[in-house]
């Protein structure tokens, strides 16, 4: 948490002072700034990951991915073809159940910047590319075979995300769906799919 508000007042500090150089204050960039919210689903090779956790019990307990998606953003358009986006976004939860009552959840999330390149095909319409720095935390914890709790936090870094969308503006709001790839790690990636509805200043 404390990771967290450090790198948040971080970001939100040059965050506004590059706002705040590179575009002066008038009435035509008074909606450059926008926030959203969004869900949606993700892919990853969370299974093979877990699978390695649990390599040395005898018995493979069952796997259920809760693909769910929920995610957050604040951002702001420089110029027609540049923007910069802060976000934080839940990568949702795996969970392993055996017959002997043994369980775990893994839960994932990730937050960061992003620098947002864009073309506007229409007043209405924006494609859009996207290549930002995450930090993501993967926590384990569950139960053993004799009740036994245990947690295991700190499996974190950072780590490139890119993706790419389109997005439609109805001023003062706006839709976007997008497709985002949270590179982890070596062994571990994640791809989102998400829709977004989100709101002009």
């Amino acid at each position: 948490m404390q990771t967290w508000i450090l790198l948040s007042g971080i970001l939100g500090s040059t965050f506004v002072g590059m706002a705040t150089v590179s575009l002066p204050v008038s009435a035509e960039s008074q909606d450059n700034l926008f926030v959203g919210t969004g869900i949606g689903t993700q892919g990853s090779d969370n299974q093979a990951s877990m699978n390695e956790v649990f390599a040395s019990r005898p018995d493979r307990p069952a796997f259920e991915d809760d693909s769910n998606v929920f995610k957050g953003f604040v951002g702001y358009d420089f110029t027609p073809y540049f923007a910069a986006e802060m976000f934080y976004t839940y990568l949702g939860r795996v969970r392993f159940e055996d017959s002997s009552g043994a369980s775990s959840d893994f839960e994932s999330s990730a937050y960061g910047m992003s620098a947002v390149g864009q073309m506007a095909f229409s007043s209405w319409l924006t494609a859009f590319a996207k290549a930002g720095i995450a930090r993501w935390d993967n926590n384990l914890e569950g139960n053993l075979d004799d009740g036994t709790r245990f947690e295991l936090e700190g499996h974190e870094g950072t780590n490139p995300v890119y993706g790419i969308g389109a997005q439609l503006d109805f001023s003062p709001f706006l839709l976007r769906t997008e497709y985002e790839y949270y590179d982890v790690d070596s062994e571990y990636r994640v791809d989102t799919f998400t829709a977004s509805a989100g709101f002009r200043f």
